[in-house]
């Protein structure tokens, strides 16, 4: 049996084709409208239910705002809320669901470290989590079940929390973790594989069997010509999930 060389076997064939698109395709703004006098810094359709998909919001300054896509391609204002602390400065956002009412969350954090819980439902703020110990860089929604987000802080942490009951689940942090703030979290229904250094168990501080896994903690050590060493963290939740 010959031997494959390198570039050779199943995938690396060479295959025909364009990269280029047949047809380009134009866009143009639809729809203008200016929030405020500072600057925006998110924005997110809510993707977790369908009854709500032409709903996006947007965050900035202290203000979190809801609109609805239109059919003639403008966009109307649904709700506006607006913190009680005029230093705060929202940078992210992120879309839940109460898993008891089905009622659409709206989640947004910042400057301030605290996590608001909006219920777009009754229109009142729900839920204030304080954990963290620095600004909150991005929060993500756990796909497969809604009521559980993850949060990215300044502070080198990575927090998971449930939305319903307020309770922050884990906390990833310390010594083998990262050494500076951490940026961006994205969470994922599958398992990923990586090329890792060292790869860290978060359920093995808890002392879990392995049939009651919730999540993988990735942590991938990049060196780089300057000796700057790089962690980049990526979390996959599997099955079965933790019901909370």
């Amino acid at each position: 049996m010959a031997k494959l060389g390198p570039g050779q076997g199943l995938g690396c064939e060479a295959a025909e084709g364009s990269l280029v698109p047949s047809r380009k395709r134009e866009y143009k703004p639809c729809g203008k409208h200016t929030e405020g006098k500072r600057p925006l810094y998110a924005i997110g359709f809510n993707f977790m239910d369908a009854r709500y998909y032409d709903v996006f919001a947007t965050v900035g300054g202290n203000r979190v705002t809801t609109y609805r896509c239109l059919e003639n391609g403008s966009f109307a204002v649904l709700q506006a809320y607006v913190d009680e602390d005029k230093d705060e400065s929202f940078y992210t956002l992120s879309w839940a669901r109460d898993h008891v009412d089905g009622s659409p969350l709206l989640v947004a954090a910042g400057s301030n470290g605290i996590i608001r819980v909006i219920n777009c439902a009754t229109e009142k703020l729900a839920k204030s989590f304080v954990g963290h110990g620095d600004s909150i860089n991005e929060i993500r929604t756990q796909a497969l079940k809604p009521s559980l987000i993850i949060s990215a802080s300044k502070d080198e942490s990575v927090r998971l929390w449930n939305v319903h009951t307020g309770i922050c689940i884990l906390v990833f942090a310390g010594a083998g973790g990262h050494r500076n703030e951490v940026l961006s979290v994205v969470s994922s229904s599958c398992l990923l594989l990586w090329y890792c250094f060292r790869i860290f168990l978060a359920y093995s501080a808890l002392k879990l069997p392995l049939f009651q896994l919730l999540m993988l903690l990735f942590v991938i050590e990049h060196y780089i010509r300057d000796k700057i060493r790089v962690l980049v963290t990526a979390m996959a939740f599997v099955l079965p999930l933790f019901q909370a």
